[in-house]
């Protein structure tokens, strides 16, 4: 576009028609709006159609890849002394029906003192010399992402199972987060 590269979503491509003055195609996108030359417009819309096609078939992969993930049971390592060296995976997701951001932090802060106190150490992201991953995003609870985990070295075990170990179950809801994986994992499955 203007003789820039952009990327678009090539899974919704619309051509609305020519303008007012029936010099260009006007292309509609999820994000964009854009005017096409009329010599331009079927290679664009073959390579549109294309990219859509290839974007339906690689859904239709991930739906059932998560249809095998969601029922692949999972097979967490069993905490050792080893685990005062881990880092947290997926940290990413944080909402006030599992805790907040600031109870999060606390709580970090927390594994990085007791690993330090057992010759060990906490890694804000993953680390080669860590040895365990602390899977905290409930989404990313499945069996593929764990099994990659592993695959790269690392034992795996939940967040609130590592709480726990490390004794401060309480500075968390540990009860809360395995109801709410339950449940999103019976949602999944619907």
């Amino acid at each position: 576009m203007n003789g820039k590269e952009r990327v678009f979503n090539a899974y919704y491509v619309r051509n609305e028609g020519l303008s007012g003055d029936g010099l260009y195609y006007r292309i509609a996108t999820p994000k964009f709006k854009f005017w096409v030359n009329p010599k331009d417009l079927t290679r664009f819309m073959r390579i549109a159609n294309h990219r859509h096609k290839m974007m339906a078939k690689d859904s239709k992969k991930r739906d059932e890849t998560a249809k095998i993930d969601i029922h692949t049971p999972i097979d967490y390592d069993q905490i050792t002394n080893e685990i005062y060296e881990c880092f947290i995976a997926y940290k990413s997701v944080m909402s006030e029906s599992i805790g907040t951001l600031e109870e999060f932090n606390k709580v970090e802060s927390e594994i990085a003192t007791i690993c330090q106190n057992n010759n060990g150490k906490y890694y804000k992201s993953k680390a080669k010399t860590a040895k365990y991953a602390i899977i905290f995003n409930l989404y990313n609870r499945i069996s593929s992402n764990v099994n990659g985990l592993k695959e790269q070295g690392y034992r795996v075990t939940t967040f609130e199972k590592a709480l726990l170990y490390f004794g401060i179950g309480h500075l968390w809801d540990c009860e809360n987060m395995v109801q709410k994986e339950n449940e999103l994992k019976e949602l999944m499955k619907k």
